[in-house]
């Protein structure tokens, strides 16, 4: 924590003068690496912040926070047991899930209509399988999902259907943390296939910082012209890399 807090912002101010304003909006990483020269200075990313710290709660935060944890104790039962289930979910793999309207309906205004629609308890899904809807309904009954890791590409389809922004955050945070050489591509397809630009920026950043992707040309097969021209306009600063791009054209 700076020891003089005024001190210290007049000293980013006059160093990092060319920003517009003091206390910047949300960038995105390829922004912030495209602009190394505005933001990284010295090749240094410096970070003012006033830290506050709380020796204890507020009693009012505790209680909330009792009373949150024995919510999800509860509903974490009645997702393991079905105990007092009223809807069975019959999914594309023919997979049969029971669950409860007083745990969806609240959770999704969507699920909600999709119950209130429906004349009997069975309702039908024909685009998810038996085991990402269970994901699904675990996340919305206990705020987790076992093997995230694993469902976390699966999920997102689900999680934009039913308007679980949660869940979607939680999967493209999961997908940032393990990106790797082996699944860039897939990661990369699916950002743009579903617009989230966080997990397509990180990509990019990630494919500029791996030249070993550049030269696997079975990799580069699977992209289209377009999604092959929106990487290269992050490589403008590397004439190399530029070069063996166009080659796959």
């Amino acid at each position: 924590m700076f020891s003089n807090v005024k001190e210290n912002q007049k000293r980013l101010q006059r160093d990092f003068k060319d920003i517009k304003s003091w206390g910047w909006p949300l960038i995105s990483l390829s922004e912030l690496f495209d602009n190394s020269d505005k933001y990284l200075k010295n090749g240094t990313l410096t970070i003012g912040a006033k830290i506050e710290v709380l020796k204890t709660a507020p009693a009012n935060l505790n209680g909330k926070f009792k009373v949150e944890c024995q919510h999800l104790a509860i509903y974490k039962d009645y997702f393991e047991t079905k105990l007092y289930s009223d809807l069975t979910f019959v999914c594309s793999d023919n997979i049969e899930i029971k669950a409860h309207r007083f745990a969806l309906a609240p959770a999704s205004p969507i699920l909600r209509k999709l119950i209130d629609i429906e004349p009997s308890s069975i309702i039908k899904i024909n685009d998810i399988d038996g085991e990402n809807l269970t994901e699904i309904f675990r996340y919305i009954y206990t705020k987790g999902v076992v093997g995230i890791d694993q469902f976390a590409p699966k999920l997102i389809y689900g999680a934009e259907k039913y308007g679980l922004d949660e869940l979607k955050k939680v999967c493209v945070l999961t997908m940032i943390k393990n990106l790797s050489v082996k699944n860039v591509v897939d990661y990369f397809l699916l950002a743009d296939q579903h617009g989230i630009e966080d997990l397509l920026d990180r990509c990019i950043v990630f494919i500029k910082e791996h030249q070993v992707l550049v030269e696997d040309e079975e990799i580069w097969m699977r992209l289209d012209y377009n999604h092959l021209k929106m990487i290269l306009t992050h490589y403008q600063k590397n004439p190399v890399s530029i070069l063996k791009l166009e080659s796959s054209f």
